[in-house]
């Protein structure tokens, strides 16, 4: 267990020093569990794996302001959690809009935006 766990914090290091392969490796060994995790959160697999790109696209380009950890793991589920949870809500709204526009005819709308 201290193997692995020294393993991960080496690991977690050499991504914020801006290591290529680092970046690999934390992305290989952690998108499994990401995915499963996010697909129990939400089930919808699209937005799943755009979160998870959108969160390693985040990761890279501010690298060099994150903090260690000594729990890759629990730092990189709190943080896809985080965003999920965001995307989520976006979709959810956007959704709710695309619906509600649907439902009116044109002149609703019309007359609903000119009283604005």
């Amino acid at each position: 267990m201290v193997d692995r766990t020294h393993d991960e914090t080496k690991l977690w290091e050499s991504f914020i020093k801006g290591e290529t392969a680092a970046f690999e490796e934390v992305y290989r060994r952690y998108y499994s569990l990401l995915y499963s995790y996010g697909i129990r959160m939400v089930g919808d697999r699209e937005l799943v794996a755009d979160t998870i790109q959108n969160l390693f696209v985040k990761l890279i380009l501010n690298c060099r302001n994150l903090h260690y950890t000594d729990n890759v793991k629990a730092y990189l589920l709190c943080s896809f959690r985080n965003k999920l949870l965001d995307a989520s809500k976006i979709m959810a709204a956007s959704s709710s809009r695309s619906r509600t526009i649907a439902g009116m005819d044109s002149a609703t709308t019309f007359s609903r935006w000119a009283k604005k």
